[in-house]
């Protein structure tokens, strides 16, 4: 299907209302739609690569709700990132999230609860 777009100018400069363009835009770009995930992972403060993910939130389906999420556990972790895991640094880290491939069972609902609430629950468990 295609959606005819009307252009219209109102800048200095621009078109007359005569000299409108129409431009043909696709409803679809033949791309499938893109699911989020944030991720918390616990790395240790030694330099190595040894560390968890304590937390999986996803999949979010709107890019607006991951964003709004990943800066609120932000926030949450600034300046308690070194000290919420014993001799690990806890970062949020977002990316796409693959529906076909990704272990659902992993993933805490975003909808179900706050991103700081699972988030503290995560690190209670892990240091529990």
């Amino acid at each position: 299907m295609i959606r005819r777009l009307r252009c219209r100018g109102h800048a200095p400069g621009a078109p007359s209302p005569e000299d409108q363009a129409v431009v043909d835009l696709p409803d679809d770009v033949g791309m499938a739609p893109v699911h989020y995930a944030l991720y918390n992972e616990a790395r240790k403060r030694d330099g190595s690569l040894d560390g968890f993910t304590p937390l999986r939130v996803g999949p979010y389906t709107q890019t607006r709700h991951s964003q709004q999420d990943y800066d609120l556990l932000t926030a949450t972790l600034d300046r308690r990132e070194t000290t919420l895991v014993p001799g690990h640094r806890v970062a949020a880290r977002f990316k796409p999230f693959d529906v076909s491939v990704s272990d659902h069972q992993l993933f805490a609902d975003p909808h179900e609860a706050e991103a700081a609430a699972l988030l503290d629950a995560a690190v209670t468990e892990v240091s529990a």
